[in-house]
């Protein structure tokens, strides 16, 4: 292990990311560990994104690496590491992939520098408008030279008479005035602190009429709200359920406390608003796992190393006739995916009783991956009421998965067995 000048990084190159954060010189892929990143300089969202190593096993040894399609697992340059933090081995590790304006951000600032040429449909039709007038130039000048041929007017006078109407027909002062158009709005808009690095945005601009800005907390409300639960029993749902708190332990409340990519930065949560939320709804709260000693209480009640544990309120804090008192460990996560449409995470109970897969995502995908016996018939009805109606739906299911017991296997089950064939969640 070495330490180098970021501008000596070349891609292939494996760096440590510090668990305290960094600023990244260079877009890297994560190869162990976890990392909180805030990607707002790229982006504009605040908040923080959680990314994870990428994947492991012989379905992913098949697979090309692309930092669009492995987005997750990659930390792109400019882009802040607040926290990283190593499950499997003593450091967090990362491999160079790309350097220089190859970057993320060196293509955000070339594509500023360097704009790439516009073709407005405004400027496709001023040539062919030019170009229709060449064409009428051309019918009159031949008109014109035949008429004074007949007439016998000499030949300087009819070059004369003909170049007339070219330049009747087709301006030649046409580009130039577009020019001086341009670059006289250009200046008023510098007078008023406004800079355009691409003029002919400006004739553009000149048709707009109506602008609308759509930004959290101005347009729209910032913000969710948990409206309720909707447990299945047999072939229908049960009716919704607005205090989550009161729900009795089972795998719907599980789901909802684990199937999340929430983290904790200098103790605060962190994550996505909807993950917060939902969370917030069930009352429990989130433990990291650090230190030999919470290490070695958490292998002695789960009898496995863990991501994090999920700790239920205090029983003052619980409805009477639904007390919560065992925790959940959490032993490996698979982010949302917008391609997937969905997330799942790997769970165990204290004790020896096997994992669990806990899935969330876009009901129609939650659905289509489940046992078709599980999925109540009004499914679809339900769905489309509660959208229609605004609501922002999601999907939730779970499967057993017996042959995984400890941490390390967790880490080898590749993504599709942890969202494979499963049942929509039953009442707790």
């Amino acid at each position: 292990e070495t330490t180098m000048n970021s501008t000596d990084l070349v891609p292939g190159d494996c760096i440590v990311v510090p668990t305290d954060g960094m600023f990244v010189p260079c877009d890297v892929a994560l190869l162990t560990g976890e990392c909180m990143v805030n990607e707002s300089l790229l982006t504009g969202e605040s908040t923080p994104v959680m990314k994870t190593p990428l994947p492991k096993g012989p379905p992913a040894a098949s697979s090309i690496y692309s930092p669009e399609e492995h987005r997750r697992h990659t930390i792109f340059c400019g882009t802040q590491v607040l926290q990283a933090k190593s499950y499997v081995g003593a450091e967090v590790l990362a491999v160079v992939i790309r350097t220089g304006f190859c970057t993320a951000k060196g293509d955000l600032i070339s594509s500023i520098l360097y704009p790439k040429p516009l073709d407005f449909k405004f400027y496709k039709d001023a040539v062919k408008f030019v170009l229709f007038l060449a064409v009428l130039a051309a019918l009159g000048t031949a008109y014109s030279i035949f008429i004074l041929i007949q007439n016998q007017v000499p030949a300087w006078q009819i070059v004369l008479r003909g170049l007339d109407i070219v330049t009747v027909v087709v301006p030649p002062a046409l580009p130039a005035a577009m020019t001086v158009g341009t670059i006289y709005a250009q200046n008023r808009l510098k007078k008023h602190g406004i800079f355009c690095i691409s003029p002919p945005r400006i004739n553009l601009c000149g048709k707009v009429r109506l602008v609308c800005f759509d930004k959290t907390g101005t347009l729209t409300e910032e913000g969710l709200d948990i409206w309720g639960v909707m447990p299945r029993e047999d072939s229908s749902f049960l009716p919704i359920v607005h205090e989550v708190r009161c729900m009795s332990n089972g795998p719907l409340l599980r789901c909802l406390v684990t199937c999340h990519t929430v983290s904790l930065l200098r103790d605060q949560p962190v994550g996505d608003p909807m993950d917060l939320k939902m969370l917030e709804s069930t009352g429990w709260t989130q433990e990291t796992v650090e230190g030999v000693e919470v290490e070695a209480q958490v292998v002695r009640l789960f009898g496995s190393k863990a991501l994090v544990v999920m700790k239920p309120p205090p029983l003052e804090d619980q409805p009477s006739d639904a007390q919560h008192t065992v925790p959940i460990a959490v032993l490996r996560r698979f982010p949302f995916a917008s391609s997937l449409q969905r997330m799942s995470v790997l769970v165990k109970l204290p004790g020896g009783t096997p994992s669990e897969a806990y899935m969330k995502g876009a009901p129609e995908m939650v659905a289509s991956r489940c046992k078709q016996e599980s999925v109540p018939g009004d499914f679809s009805e339900m769905l489309r009421h509660y959208t229609s109606d605004g609501f922002r739906v999601l999907g939730l299911s779970y499967k057993p998965l017996a042959a995984v017991r400890t941490f390390e296997e967790a880490q080898e089950v590749p993504r599709c067995l942890g969202c494979g064939t499963s049942s929509l969640l039953p009442p707790p």
